[in-house]
This record gives C-alpha cells, sequence and structure tokens, in this order.
C-alpha cells in the first residue's frame, strides 16, 4: 500500500498527492508539495504523525497560511492542515479553542458568551495556532495578552504551557524552536456587555479598512525594529507602489506586499529583498521578516 492510501485508511485523515499549496495561502503563490494531509481529529494526527516518521517524510503544520511564502518548486515534504481541528467552546472558566479555529470564529464564540478581549486581534487573518505560534498583534495588543495556557504534541505525547512557559516576546514564542506542534489554547478573557464588545470590534474592523488593503497579500511582512514602523521606515525610503513582476508594494500600507496577476513567489522574494536593501541603505537597519517561508526559497 502506498503512502496516500495508508493514509486514507485512517479515519479522520485525507491525503492528496502533488498538491498545489497556492491554494491554501493566502498570497497565492508557490508550488506543490508531495502530501497534503486534512487531519479531523486527533487520533487521525497521532497516527499521520507516526507514518511520517516511519517513512522519515519531513512535514509542515499549516493553518490559515495568511503569513506564509511557499517556493515556486513547492516543498517535497507533507503539509499537515489543521483547520479542520476548530473546535471552540467554554472550558473552567476559560474560552478554550482548538488549533485549527479562526481567529474570527473565535471572536464570534466569545461574543455569543458576552466575554471581551479578542476585539483587537480577531480580524487577523488567521487560526488559533499559528497566532499562538508567531505571538500575533494587531493596534498594540499581541496574543499573549489573552493566552491563559497552551497545549501541544510531540512524539505522541500531549503537554501544556501556561503562559509563562511559553517565552511570548514580540512575534516570538517558544514553539517556534522546540518543534511541537500546537493543539489548542485557553483564553483568558474578560466578562463584558454584547453592545460594548461589538462597537470595539467596529471600530477596530473600520481602522482596519483604513489602514490595510485587501486582497491577496501576507499581512505584515517585516517585524517592526526596535524602536521603529518597518512601515514608515519602508515609506520613508520612497517604496510605495514599487513594483518587481507581479509583486507590488502596498500604496495604502508599506508593510504589505500584494499580489497582483501573475505574480511568483520569486517575484515576492525579490520584492522583499528590495525592500530590505534600500532600507538599509537608507536608514542602516536591516529588516527581518515576520513571514515564514517554506521550501527552498533560494532555489525558487
Amino acid at each position: 500500500m502506498d503512502f496516500v492510501s495508508k493514509v486514507n485508511s485512517l479515519y479522520g485523515a485525507k491525503c492528496y498527492s502533488d498538491f498545489p499549496l497556492k491554494d491554501k495561502t493566502a498570497f497565492k503563490s508557490g508550488g506543490n508539495c508531495k502530501y497534503f494531509i486534512e487531519i479531523k481529529s486527533l487520533r487521525a494526527l497521532q497516527n499521520a504523525l507516526e507514518m511520517l516518521g516511519e517513512e522519515n517524510i519531513p512535514y509542515y503544520i499549516l493553518g490559515g497560511g495568511s503569513n506564509l511564502i511557499v517556493s515556486d518548486k513547492g516543498y517535497s515534504g507533507a503539509v499537515i492542515s489543521t483547520l479542520a481541528l476548530n473546535g471552540v467552546f467554554v472550558k473552567e472558566d476559560k474560552l478554550f479553542a482548538m488549533a485549527g479555529a479562526r481567529l474570527p470564529e473565535i471572536y464570534r464564540f466569545a461574543l455569543e458568551n458576552s466575554l471581551s478581549g479578542l476585539e483587537e486581534l480577531s480580524s487577523i487573518p488567521g487560526t488559533l495556532g499559528g497566532a499562538v505560534y508567531m505571538n500575533a498583534g494587531a493596534f498594540g495588543k499581541s496574543f499573549s495578552d489573552i493566552i491563559y495556557s497552551v497545549e501541544t504534541i510531540s512524539d505522541g505525547k500531549i503537554k501544556k504551557y501556561y503562559k509563562g512557559d511559553c517565552k511570548f516576546a514580540y512575534r516570538k514564542s517558544i514553539f517556534q524552536k522546540n518543534n511541537e506542534i500546537i493543539l489548542s489554547a485557553s483564553l483568558d478573557l474578560k466578562s463584558g456587555e454584547k453592545g460594548d464588545i461589538t462597537a470595539t470590534k467596529t471600530e477596530y474592523d473600520r481602522l482596519r479598512r483604513l489602514s490595510q488593503p485587501c486582497g491577496r497579500t501576507f499581512g505584515s511582512v517585516f517585524k517592526n525594529p526596535k524602536g521603529y514602523s518597518a512601515a514608515k521606515l519602508i515609506e520613508g525610503a520612497n517604496l510605495k507602489g514599487v513594483k518587481v513582476g507581479g509583486a507590488k508594494v502596498s500604496d495604502k500600507h508599506a508593510n504589505f506586499i500584494i499580489n497582483e496577476d501573475g505574480c511568483t513567489t520569486k517575484d515576492a522574494l525579490d520584492l522583499i529583498k528590495y525592500i530590505k536593501r534600500s532600507v538599509y541603505n537608507k536608514y542602516g537597519i536591516t529588516l527581518k521578516e515576520e513571514v515564514k517561508y517554506l521550501g527552498n526559497i533560494y532555489d525558487t
């Protein structure tokens, strides 16, 4: 039995070969992965990971794909999608969400239960797992501000981290180093009035629409250097609207790159390199990417 058939024999798993990853990322570029595995249960995830280990196949965990750059030549391993692991419920006075739950969905559940704290973060186009992994943030608030605990899996064993164990920092967490897969998190939210929660969320949505572009984009490409705004540095280097192939620096927010028609990952990478070089030449500051890379981007 081949690998695809083995995975498909599992209850709660579906495997595809030579799968186009651009269909699963927000930027909509990049090549195919060798295997794409959709997971619908913890048991299926455990079994799939065991099979990958037996076959010595590398893997990458994918949530919403909102801050991911995929090589034009794709990825030679397996990509595991956690989007179907998306349960959200109240547990022991905390809001509990699985890794694949999208942030807007978690906000809606919190609103139904009159829980406040997600208003600034809920429009981030990603999943809980990615938000915890990256310590995602918006409007001066980071996900670490509302984390109570995080559950992960590694070598088939489930482990629980409390907030203080997660080593959160600006766009950083311990999970970027320990290779454990985030399964779920408990959020420490506060009781609030639904009308007040909705009004606050509406205002943040308005501000986001005014300041950030829509369409095919990674979100923020670069981290803010300490004491600086990456967007203002890029804008100060006169890079708004600059294009390389089908990749364009947004006219609305300079820290966003837009995928225009025909854009390849190579176009985006060449534009990122150009931005970094231009900002360094003008300010002596080296921008560091917030986006993550998958596949051999140097051979894209």
